[in-house]
């Protein structure tokens, strides 16, 4: 994996993960995490391993197994790895890339700094764990929990309501 010199990231407003963010918000998850991009074949997680980071996909395709059986893809506007960083657990899955990949990748302290500075990402990834316990469990869901869209974009939800 290496670090991405000078690709423009300008549009985190487009995935639903950020699309509830302000724009100062997506501004501090972009100087939060490190883009990266991997060549096809690159496994990004790693079946019984510790949960490290948590994924954003920009561009590209991931291939994600269980027990070395395909499960599913990760697409872009997709990510994973949330559950494994909260609850300390080891992954689930493996992900492989398919295809060559730019990812927005966070560490375990830059992704808690994530959902203190952007409470619309913690809601975003609730409800898209939601959309999959009720959908069954999906490819997605057992790479540590990637979002998997149901049709529903984060315009489409209501606000959340705050205590």
């Amino acid at each position: 994996m290496k670090m991405m010199g000078t690709q423009p990231t300008n549009h985190l407003e487009e995935i639903d993960l950020f699309g509830r963010c302000t724009p100062a918000q997506r501004r501090r998850a972009r100087a939060l995490g490190t883009i990266i991009d991997v060549g096809a074949g690159t496994t990004l997680v790693r079946e019984g391993d510790q949960a490290a980071e948590f994924f954003v996909v920009l561009d590209g395709e991931a291939a994600v197994s269980v027990r070395s059986a395909p499960v599913g893809a990760v697409m872009p506007g997709q990510f994973f790895g949330e559950i494994g960083l909260l609850d300390r657990a080891s992954r689930r899955a493996t992900v492989t890339a398919r295809t060559p990949m730019a990812l927005l990748v966070f560490s375990r302290i830059e992704f808690l700094a994530l959902l203190e500075t952007a409470p619309s990402v913690s809601v975003q990834i609730v409800r898209s764990r939601g959309e999959q316990r009720r959908g069954g469990q999906s490819a997605a869901d057992a790479t540590d929990h990637a979002s998997a869209p149901a049709g529903i974009t984060a315009a489409q939800l209501p606000e959340p309501a705050l205590a």
